[in-house]
């Protein structure tokens, strides 16, 4: 890549790639997750030769990692984080590297995640295994079912009033519920990306446990 891109490489929402084959959030979400863990991450790139990613964390004593995982407790919230223990989570994205992100984020808090690609994957995984799942994380846009879509069929089945709680991910700037009145009754929460762990967990918390109050952004 060009010095110019590289410069950029880690923004949120840059990408050389065409229109709709790319977010450009990717190494954004790395970048975050990286530094949250107290590490570093930069790249070295010559054009038409390659790109090498050097990601680096500090060496840890047992007794700092402990600390480490009580402060971040203390931070969320002891009550909430026993809470989501044992939750079970759907999480849908079509774009591999959030899903690992966030699956990774979440397991921390003792969740139990499955995660899918798309819409049809995740209601397939829903039919199947109905009732067991107490929240949906879901993209919004997707090739194929997009999350609205997948929000709706999820409602509208037999046992909806004791279904898992559901929430969106997007990437817009701004997401205006009130343009679908039907998705804005049914949502239970949202956030954006780029994410930090703070606002994922907020916005659980609301939806699991909070009575729900979404407004249009």
């Amino acid at each position: 890549m060009t010095e110019e891109t590289r410069k950029k490489v880690f923004d949120p929402f840059f990408t050389t790639k065409d229109v709709h084959k790319g977010t450009g959030i990717g190494l954004s979400l790395t970048y975050n997750f990286i530094k949250e863990l107290g590490g570093n991450i930069k790249v070295e790139s010559t054009p038409n030769e390659g790109s090498k990613f050097q990601i680096r964390f500090p060496v840890q004593k047992k007794e700092y990692k402990v600390k480490g995982v009580q402060a971040v407790t203390v931070n969320v919230n002891p009550d909430l984080a026993k809470s989501l223990k044992e939750k079970r989570v759907l999480l849908v994205d079509d774009e591999a590297g959030i899903r690992s992100l966030l699956s990774m984020m979440l397991e921390e808090y003792g969740m139990k995640v499955v995660t899918a690609p798309n819409g049809e994957q995740a209601l397939a995984l829903y039919e199947k295994e109905e009732n067991s799942f107490d929240l949906i994380i879901s993209d919004i846009k997707m090739p194929g079912m997009t999350g609205p879509e997948l929000l709706k069929k999820v409602k509208s089945s037999p046992h909806a009033s004791d279904g898992p709680k559901f929430i969106f991910i997007t990437g817009g700037v701004n997401m205006n519920l009130g343009q679908d009145e039907e998705v804005s009754e049914l949502i239970d929460g949202y956030f954006y990306k780029p994410f930090e762990e703070k606002e994922v967990l907020n916005a659980i918390e609301n939806a699991l446990f909070i009575k729900k109050t979404i407004k249009s952004a």
